[in-house]
């Protein structure tokens, strides 16, 4: 089955690489190229069209192995996006034009990402009655009724992944997801995040007037809202914590920080810096009463 759905990408090869990884760095008759120096090498035509090599890396494979590395997933969950390839549910490129040599930023790679996060995010399903729900519910947060979340949080059931948007914390600019893959118990496997970093506003903008609460975790923040504190974002990471900037017009910054030696150091790390431009600042762990 598995080399059938590869055998049956290969045929469309254009198109799958396009919508997987976007416009390559150069092209020629037999190989579509990606990344710098076009380090990237997949076959165009031949008996071996749709086999793909990475000679930074050394990895390789078919394009069912590529999938499972532009979306980080299981070999199973592989299968389920090629399926969906394959049924015209993903996006459909035009050809891609004849072969040229392009100049290669090294940004490019990084907005090509950004971008096709973007879309994967508009592409997503209600977290209401999905395993994401299921999953959250697990955690002991209720987020059937009380909380409106769809503005930030999906379901990808092609990736059997619950999907946060990331958004710039200035400009509010979408820039990746921040994706939680669950087994079919809705049990959690790992965290990844695609496109650029961001913050996840799981309180909406216009509740956020004069003061705003951070933590890292998507899940520390609903049990922060859960438990009636707002407003309040998900930083994703204790680096981002560390670099989050101060924002005009907050008066004030309340820091969820996590208790290990990282987390308490990039609270204390953005603490001061909202303390230098004269805004009151306090670092509570998660679960206290700031």
């Amino acid at each position: 089955m598995a080399h059938e759905l590869a055998s049956l990408l290969a045929t469309d090869v254009d198109n799958v690489t396009w919508a997987l990884l976007g416009k390559p760095s150069s092209l020629s008759r037999n190989e579509i190229r990606y990344g710098r120096h076009g380090s990237l090498a997949i076959v165009r035509e031949g008996p071996k069209r749709g086999a793909w090599f990475d000679h930074e890396s050394g990895e390789g494979g078919d394009l069912i192995a590529l999938i499972m590395r532009v979306h980080g997933v299981n070999f199973h969950r592989a299968l389920d996006i090629a399926r969906a390839f394959l049924g015209g549910l993903a996006p459909v490129h035009k050809p891609l034009p004849k072969p040229a040599h392009a100049p290669h930023n090294a940004s490019d790679d990084a907005e090509r990402r950004q971008a096709f996060a973007v879309a994967r995010w508009q592409k997503r399903r209600s977290y209401r009655g999905s395993p994401a729900q299921r999953y959250l519910l697990s955690r002991g947060l209720d987020v059937s009724v009380a909380i409106d979340l769809d503005h930030v949080l999906g379901w990808a059931p092609d990736a059997h992944a619950m999907v946060a948007l990331m958004t710039d914390p200035v400009t509010v600019e979408p820039c990746g997801i921040h994706r939680t893959f669950l087994d079919r118990d809705a049990h959690k496997i790992e965290r990844k995040m695609l496109g650029k970093q961001g913050v996840i506003r799981i309180s909406p903008d216009y509740e956020v007037v004069e003061a705003i609460g951070i933590c890292e975790g998507v899940e520390d923040a609903l049990a922060i809202l859960d438990s009636g504190w707002n407003p309040i974002w998900a930083a994703t990471s204790a680096g981002a914590i560390a670099r989050f900037p101060v924002l005009r017009d907050i008066s004030s910054i309340t820091i969820f920080s996590d208790t290990d030696p990282v987390g308490s150091a990039a609270a204390n790390k953005c603490a001061s810096r909202w303390a230098a431009a004269g805004r009151e600042c306090a670092v509570v762990a998660p679960g206290s009463n700031p």
